[in-house]
Parts: structure tokens; sequence; C-alpha cells
């Protein structure tokens, strides 16, 4: 039986739906994928090609054993490049990122030229503290052309508990537009916050096909399963 769904849960368990176990030949008919839990598990497939649905949430904690990664470019043993998770996924449609721990998972950098998300419509980025650079996700816009939603939560109780993440420095020249947005929303804005201002800025310069904008100063996401949300306020 071909393996379409699987969810990987903190304890190693895994939860395959609609299937007996789990082979290299099964990957080909993979539709959605979770991974849950705790430390980031990087994973690499020979072939997903109709994975259209990934949703990661992990948990990066400040005082974790984790291996240096990449020091050269400035990441801390905590961060992981993203397109260590994210390559080779053509048909990705819909990608939840969600940070349940103190820390960022995930290392601001350029994915590569080949990044998997040219047919990505739905995105949604969640649990980040207020104190980050909410510009990091420009990564992600750059990646995803064809990126239609963008839903981010900023976790506004986790207020100082979480260390300040690095701000992202961009070129002052860059050119970069993107014309399929339509619709951004942000659940935990404080314009208070640089990090917010400065977000919203880049935002409207650069995503010039946005009709719908919404910053709402409370409110929460409520999972629908691991691959759908609803932002509640």
């Amino acid at each position: 039986m071909a393996l379409r769904d699987v969810a990987l849960l903190e304890r190693g368990h895994v939860r395959a739906q609609g299937a007996m176990g789990l082979g290299a030949n099964d990957l080909t008919m993979l539709e959605r994928l979770a991974c849950v839990g705790g430390e980031p598990v990087e994973f690499s497939f020979g072939a997903v090609p109709r994975l259209a649905r990934l949703s990661l949430s992990f948990h990066a904690d400040v005082n974790a054993t984790t291996w240096l990664l990449h020091t050269f470019a400035g990441m801390t043993r905590n961060e992981y490049p993203l397109f260590n998770f994210l390559n080779r996924l053509p048909d990705l449609d819909t990608l939840v990122l969600r940070f349940t721990g103190p820390e960022r998972w995930v290392a601001p950098a350029m994915l590569h030229d080949d990044a998997p998300l040219r047919r990505l419509r739905r995105l949604l980025v969640a649990d980040m503290p207020p104190s980050w650079d909410l510009t990091w996700t420009r990564y992600l816009l750059e990646a995803a052309a064809a990126l239609e939603t963008l839903h981010i939560h900023v976790d506004v109780a986790a207020g100082t508990a979480a260390s300040p993440g690095r701000r992202v420095a961009w070129p002052t020249a860059a050119e970069f537009k993107h014309r399929a947005l339509r619709e951004l929303v942000i659940v935990g804005y404080r314009p208070s916050e640089w990090q917010h201002e400065e977000f919203v800025s880049l935002m409207m310069s650069t995503c010039v096909a946005l009709r719908d904008v919404a910053l709402l100063e409370h409110g929460h996401v409520r999972a629908k399963g691991h691959w759908d949300w609803e932002l509640m306020t």
C-alpha cells in the first residue's frame, strides 16, 4: 500500500495513515509529512515528487547539546540552515513552521537556487517571540514566487524569555519584488516593536499584489490537524 501521510512525533514514534510500513519505494506517493517534537531532525529524501504539505514544529533549547554548524556563517549551535529541510520538494503547496521553544532553530540564510518552493501557496510561521527580526522570512518569500497567503503568529506571552534574534542585514539596493502574495496576517503585532514595524514596511514595499492585510494585537493559532490551521482572535 502506498504511503501518503506520515507524522513523526517527539519520542520517535512514527504514525502512518493508510499504510502498514515505511519503505523507500513508498515515498514516491508521500503527500503529507509532519515532524513534531524536540530537537530539529534533519532529513533527506531521494525524491518525494508528490509531497504537498509539510509541517515542522521543533523545540530548540539554548542549553541543549547540539553540534556546531557553519560557524563561518554566524549560525549558533542551535540553528539549522533552512535548506537542510526544504530542498527537492517541487510540489510543496503548504508549509507550517512552528517554534515551540526559546530559540530559533532555523538559521536566517538564503535557500539554494534550486529551492523547492516554486509552487508554495500557503505559509504559516508561528510561535515566534516578539524580540525576533521578522524580516528573516523574506528568504522564504524569495524562494516562493507563487506564495499567496502568509500567516505569522508572534507569541507575545514569550516576553523576554527568548534571547533576541539577530537583525538580518539586507542589501540597500535590493530590487526584489513579490508579485503573488495577496494576504498577510500577523497575530501578536506590536507597532512599538521596531522588528514589527520594519517587517510591515518591507512587506508593503516588496509585495506589489497585496490586497488583504490584518495586523492583530491578540490571538493564537488553532491547529486543524498537522497540516492546516486557523488564526483565532
